[in-house]
């Protein structure tokens, strides 16, 4: 028979083991690069050639692929874009990406 002390202890350890499941599973890679003309970020494994560019299309081995018209930007490169559709430029520097004039 199992004392009520070690019951509690039991029950400690079980939720514990599910919080750390739960927060494994619910883990997701951060961002990586940034598409102008759809205006979001996403974890991208590797580009693609999609819209007849280099880098149209956004790998992702997890979740869904994602494609961008003006094609995937590397957050933090410094690397500078123009949006085709809006006529604005972006850069994205120092793990982010800003509009620029």
């Amino acid at each position: 028979m199992i004392k009520m002390e070690n019951k509690g202890k039991i029950g400690v350890g079980i939720l514990t083991i599910a919080l750390l499941i739960s927060l494994g599973f619910n883990v997701q890679p951060e961002d990586t690069h940034f598409c102008l003309d759809r205006n979001i970020t996403y974890h991208c494994d590797s580009l693609s050639k999609y819209y007849g560019l280099d880098n149209g299309k956004c790998i992702n081995n997890v979740l869904p692929n994602k494609l961008c018209s003006s094609g995937w930007i590397k957050i933090g490169s410094g690397d500078v874009q123009e949006s085709k559709q809006y006529g604005n430029k972006v850069i994205c520097d120092q793990n982010k990406c800003r509009t620029i004039q």
